[in-house]
This record gives structure tokens, sequence and C-alpha cells, in this order.
């Protein structure tokens, strides 16, 4: 009529079952803890949470090469970073030593547009450094110079 000794194997059934799915929750478990890292946070197409920063050397030397991208050289232009919105600088890419990103200026409200040979780095929230194809002659460019129109005042505000 049927086997006298299964009622005695079921909790040893029944165990060996529990210990299986236990084991296979805490590999998944494992593993997912592991990709948490990469599938969490964003990737904006703007500086938007960027903190990958160029930490500028001590001192402005307008000869020196400060990256270069697809093996064209940038120059640093001016002294000092200027303030800038995070969401008008757009990635333009990364500089060839993959350190950082570099980006362009684009405010699509007052249509400026990327300018070419133009590249800016962050080196702090909403500060950037501009970057040129050419170095400069080593006078002027001390206070952060000229801003593209449309582009947020310097520290101290305006109308704008």
């Amino acid at each position: 009529m049927g086997d006298p000794n299964l009622f005695k194997q079921t909790p040893g059934r029944i165990l060996l079952a529990f210990g299986i799915t236990a084991a296979l929750v805490a590999i998944y478990t494992a593993v997912d803890a592991t990709r948490r890292g990469q599938e969490e946070g964003y990737d904006f197409p703007t500086a938007l949470g960027d903190r990958e920063w160029y930490v500028p050397a001590p001192g402005f030397d307008p000869q020196q090469i400060l990256f270069t991208v697809d093996g064209e050289p940038f120059y640093q232009q001016k002294r000092a970073a200027a303030e800038r919105y995070d969401k008008y600088m757009v990635k333009r890419g990364r500089e060839d030593a993959d350190r950082f990103y570099v980006y362009g200026y684009h405010n699509p409200r007052y249509g400026v547009e990327p300018e070419a040979g133009v590249l800016f780095v962050k080196v702090g929230d909403g500060r950037y450094l501009e970057c040129g194809e050419r170095p400069r002659d080593g006078r002027g460019g001390g206070d952060g110079g000229s801003r593209p129109e449309g582009a947020p005042p310097e520290s101290g505000g305006g109308a704008g």
C-alpha cells in the first residue's frame, strides 16, 4: 500500500528544499550587491551630477597643454574658472587620458551653440575652465573674461 517511510523522509526533503532555496537567494544577493554601484546613478548628457573634476595645477602657464582630445592639444585660456550652469554644459566626450569629461557650452534658450575649438573642463560645481586649441600669449584673460550670450552672471549676480 505505499511506502511506510514516506512520512519519515518528508521533513528531510522540506529542509533540503529550504536549504537550496536559501543558498540561491544568498548567491543572488551577493551578485546583486557587486553590481549595485554600476546600476545606481545616472548619466546625464550635461554636466549635472559629474564628480570627475579636473584639478588645476597651481599657477597659470598659458603654454602648458592641459589635455588632448583626439590628439589635439588644448590650452587653458583664462586664469580663473568661470561660473556656468551645469545644465547648459553638454558633454563632448572624454579627454584622451580618460580622466574627466570635456564640455561645450550650449544654451538653446538664447541660440548659443558650442564653439568649435573651445572646450570647458569642470573644476567644481558650476565652475569651468575655458580651454582652446591655441595657447594664449600670456596677456590678459585674468578675470574669467567675457562669457557667451545667455551665460549666467558671474558671482555677485545682476539682472539677467
